[in-house]
């Protein structure tokens, strides 16, 4: 019996395919020796590793992305956050487009840990953001938010799906006529008109962050990776009141039908990112120089109106000074 035919080997510097990570061996050939396939050119059919380099060489030991043969789908439309303004005679704007990649089974190593699909990590980036596009389920309809401690002993938090919905609504509300105000206001110029209409934009993401938590789907269970984009879009480190810590968030249906589990950090970040967004808003307005002090007040009255809407959040923060403070508007 035969030894087998040693694969043969080549110097690092040699420009041919036996260097090359894309080639691949498969069996010795009577004539040819050793012959295998390319794993992107499999038209080729059996070569020997001798022969030279193409264009998609890929050298051995080094990372490099296979290049994909297969067309990129659509980007898929995303509604607009703001309210949108229709004039006649006027085009209307062109609507965010978000491209979804075609590997989105492949692992993507973010070196912290097990591994995550690039369709999970874009769901992470735009659950964090608020720019996804998010169907209400109607089975949430009449159910409830449970913020629930880790000690079972200790008693939890009930907030009525309907009710926080409509606290959203009010508070959307209270920003359009904040809206209208900047716009009709004499003292600033146009482009200080759309500096301080940005930060109410960014108010409005930040509001339909909150839709993240009643989609008819299984949250991604990567918080660390949540963290890092929520710290990353302006989330600042809050304390959480102690009962809190390890909890959870439960999104229970009216019916008693299969609740929806999240970490309670990810209820946390968007409190503190909608809180963060409307601390800025109402710094800017206070600070500004071409407003009068009547002014500056009847613009901040609008965001106090909105603070009192989201105290029911305030159980959450362990510190005083991290809580919504503010009085109640018309709900």
């Amino acid at each position: 019996m035969t030894d087998p035919l040693e694969l043969p080997a080549f110097a690092p510097h040699e420009r041919v395919c036996g260097n090359c990570k894309l080639w691949r061996a498969h069996s010795v050939h009577e004539v040819k020796g050793w012959v295998g396939q390319c794993r992107v050119q499999e038209n080729r059919g059996m070569f020997p590793p001798s022969a030279p380099i193409c264009d998609a060489f890929a050298p051995r030991g080094e990372v490099t992305a296979r290049p994909s043969a297969v067309e990129e789908p659509k980007a898929r439309r995303l509604k607009p956050i703001g309210p949108e303004v229709r004039r006649a005679g006027v085009a209307p704007a062109v609507v965010t487009e978000v491209a979804r990649s075609t590997r989105g089974d492949e692992a993507v190593d973010l070196q912290l840990g097990a591994g995550m699909t690039r369709d999970e990590l874009m769901d992470l980036f735009l659950e964090a953001s608020g720019l996804a596009e998010v169907n209400l389920a109607p089975k949430w309809e009449g159910g409830v938010l449970q913020i629930m401690p880790q000690e079972a002993s200790l008693q939890g938090k009930e907030v009525p799906v309907d009710a926080m919905f409509h606290k959203v609504v009010m508070i959307r509300d209270k920003l359009r006529t904040l809206e209208q105000k900047v716009n009709a206001n004499p003292s600033l110029t146009d482009v200080q008109k759309v500096e301080l209409q940005q930060l109410i934009t960014r108010t409005y993401a930040a509001l339909a962050g909150l839709n993240m938590l009643f989609r008819d789907v299984d949250p991604v269970a990567r918080d660390d990776v949540r963290q890092i984009f929520h710290q990353a879009l302006g989330a600042h480190d809050v304390a959480l009141a102690p009962k809190w810590e390890g909890g959870s968030v439960q999104v229970v249906p009216k019916d008693g039908g299969q609740a929806r589990e999240w970490p309670i950090g990810a209820l946390l970040d968007r409190v503190v990112v909608i809180r963060d967004r409307f601390r800025v808003l109402e710094k800017r307005i206070a600070a500004h120089p071409k407003l009068e002090p009547g002014e500056k007040t009847d613009l901040q009255s609008y965001v106090t109106r909105c603070y009192g809407s989201l105290t029911t959040f305030n159980a959450l923060f362990r510190d005083k000074a991290d809580q919504f403070v503010g009085q109640k508007g018309d709900e």
